[in-house]
């Protein structure tokens, strides 16, 4: 079961990841938001609102599911 987590983008917009497919989770220290970037070109990346611990989190509890 993929592990999609529902956040909230820097523009206060309801996003879902697939953290199954994220290459690394990374808290961005001068906006307080965390940066998740996938498989592929550099560009494909986000930054949402959530603590990477909180992603990492619900992600596992959802693969237990």
């Amino acid at each position: 079961m993929a592990a999609w987590v529902k956040c909230t983008d820097s523009q206060e917009r309801t996003i879902f990841l697939n953290l199954d497919v994220a290459l690394s989770i990374v808290p961005l220290e001068r906006t307080g938001l965390t940066k998740v970037t996938f498989i592929g070109a550099e560009k494909d990346s986000v930054e949402v609102k959530e603590t990477p611990d909180y992603l990492i989190q619900t992600a596992e509890a959802l693969r237990g599911a």
